[in-house]
């Protein structure tokens, strides 16, 4: 299996990833300091799917109109 690393690649999902990233991060540091296992294990199931995501088939990016 080759991974395609070429900077011109569709970035599928990119901006619910990055979203759900800062979702996850705030949950286990929020998780962390209230010492509360069941926001961490939150966090973990955020970061889960915003991996997952990655995988998903991405449809076509919407063309800019430039009139």
């Amino acid at each position: 299996m080759k991974v395609d690393r070429d900077p011109g690649r569709p970035i599928r999902h990119l901006e619910w990833r990055v979203r759900l990233l800062g979702v996850g991060a705030v949950l286990a540091l929020a998780g962390m300091y209230f010492d509360a296992g069941w926001m961490v294990n939150a966090a973990i199931g955020v970061l889960l799917i915003s991996f997952v995501l990655r995988f998903l088939p991405g449809g076509d990016e919407p063309v800019a109109d430039d009139d």
